[in-house]
């Protein structure tokens, strides 16, 4: 295993961000994806996800997700509520063909 990386990592830029700073209208929740090398804990490639939970409005990837492939889909499992949410939480599938 590699010794550990002596720079500071990057730091995601996918966070809460208000409209406008001075009011106190609540963030917008930003959800995203970000690809990380486990070696050296460094950020490679970092997208948008702008999907959200249809029950609470939640950011779908909130809590954690699992990414699988198949032979030709990349598929996503969210999961984007809290389970003592009133609605509880359901499981949400998003799949994108392989080319």
């Amino acid at each position: 295993m590699p010794p550990p990386a002596t720079t500071q990592p990057r730091r995601s830029r996918l966070r809460n961000h208000r409209l406008n700073r001075t009011s106190r209208t609540p963030a917008v929740v930003l959800g995203g994806l970000t690809l990380l090398d486990l070696h050296t804990n460094r950020i490679l490639h970092e997208i948008p996800f702008p999907s959200f939970s249809p029950t609470t409005n939640h950011s779908a990837t909130r809590n954690p997700v699992a990414l699988e492939t198949t032979s030709t889909k990349l598929r996503l499992y969210t999961a984007p509520d809290d389970g003592e949410d009133p609605q509880g939480t359901e499981l949400q599938v998003y799949e994108a063909a392989l080319s």
